[in-house]
């Protein structure tokens, strides 16, 4: 059944969002320096209170989660308010409901660009989406699905080279790109579209004269309408709430690596009952399909693309190929 987030777009940017999301948070990550005294102890009783805490606020379960890059942000939350026990952290936590939220941003951010590994989105080009544009009749559709799509480049990305194609081939198929968050500031973005002069560092003079407008007196460029319209932003969890469906291409690239096996465990069959038959996964490069060759075929090992298989995913659990 096909999830009804699929026409959501309920995201509106608030003013002055883009800026301060894009040009701040990646940041905060690389400037705020974690001094070696803070005092880590009874971690695990602390980190627990904190999950249950976001969890309550926010309505998110980081509990299987990998847990060190968790720590990192937790530290800097700690840092900037000159905090130096977890316990004292919690405990101000507990009062603070501003500090939850901003615990939660940080613990979010994701730090992403246009065509992020310019070559793994020109392997994404030749290997998948010209064949799969390639095959499809005039009038048929394309269902693309961009999980933890964070500020929306990737979605706009992959947006972007099949206009290309579609340019290219002269043949009138529709796109659907579901670009999903749980991060409703980055939707905001995302949603906007709006984006720092720096992007030309990634785009290309051509794309950008096609396919953006140059702002000058903000020195921005704004995503042209007609890639904007190709693309569904929802505030979306993948790891808890129903999935897309009648999917051609799946992008999640830099979400799995936080995840342990366990929720990966969920998250992978998921992906595979999402994908139509011989649809696509698309990786990060330090992603892995790990344990789950069994749901999907390796078509490119370096650039971590991955093909579904027709195996249903209970038989690969009964005879025990998933651990």
């Amino acid at each position: 059944m096909e999830s009804k987030t699929d026409e959501s777009n309920a995201v509106l940017p608030p003013d002055k969002v883009t800026k301060r999301l894009i040009n701040s948070s990646a940041q905060l990550l690389n400037k705020t320096k974690i001094e070696p005294n803070i005092q880590i102890t009874d971690k695990e009783n602390s980190i627990e209170k904190i999950f249950l805490l976001l969890h309550h606020e926010k309505g998110h379960d980081f509990s299987l989660y990998k847990l060190n890059p968790i720590y990192r942000r937790i530290e800097r939350r700690m840092k900037i308010n000159n905090i130096k026990n977890i316990k004292d952290y919690v405990l101000y936590l507990q009062k603070n409901k501003k500090e939850v939220e901003l615990l939660f941003e940080n613990i979010l951010i994701n730090v992403t660009n246009f065509f992020r590994d310019i070559v793994a989105f020109k392997v994404l080009d030749e290997e998948i989406i010209d064949p799969i544009y390639t095959k499809k009749n005039p009038h048929e559709n394309i269902r693309v699905w961009v999980p933890g799509c964070s500020t929306g480049e990737e979605a706009y990305s992959i947006a972007i080279l099949f206009q290309e194609k579609k340019e290219k081939q002269k043949k009138d198929i529709e796109i659907k790109i579901f670009a999903t968050d749980i991060d409703t500031q980055a939707l905001a973005v995302a949603t906007e579209g709006n984006y720092p002069a720096t992007i030309s560092n990634y785009v290309s003079k051509k794309q950008l004269e096609h396919y953006f407008t140059l702002n000058r007196e903000g020195n921005t460029y704004k995503i042209n309408n007609e890639i904007r319209n190709t693309i569904v932003f929802s505030e979306h969890n993948f790891i808890k709430d129903p999935p897309f469906s009648k999917i051609d291409i799946i992008s999640c690239r830099n979400s799995l690596i936080y995840m342990t096996k366990e929720l990966q465990k969920k998250v992978f069959p998921m992906f595979h009952d999402a994908l139509n038959s011989g649809g696509f996964l698309f990786l990060g490069t330090s992603e892995s399909i790990g344990d789950f060759l069994n749901l999907f075929d390796e078509t490119n090992r370096k650039y971590k693309i991955y093909q579904k298989k027709e195996t249903k995913v209970e038989d690969a659990f009964s005879k025990g190929n998933l651990i």
